[in-house]
């Protein structure tokens, strides 16, 4: 199915973690709760392309 919103148009491609949910990129939700668990370094891969 095609969208014609150019906001979505613009997400294609994009890696899921990077989409943004209420603002702001689904990896940091993820990362805001755990950041207190989490000792050193923390390293985000994903598969852009």
């Amino acid at each position: 199915q095609e969208y014609g919103d150019p906001e979505i148009i613009a997400l294609r491609g994009s890696p899921k973690p990077l989409l943004p949910i209420s603002g702001k990129p689904a990896i940091n939700w993820w990362y805001d709760g755990l950041k207190c668990q989490i000792e050193g370094d923390v390293f985000i891969v994903t598969n852009a392309h």
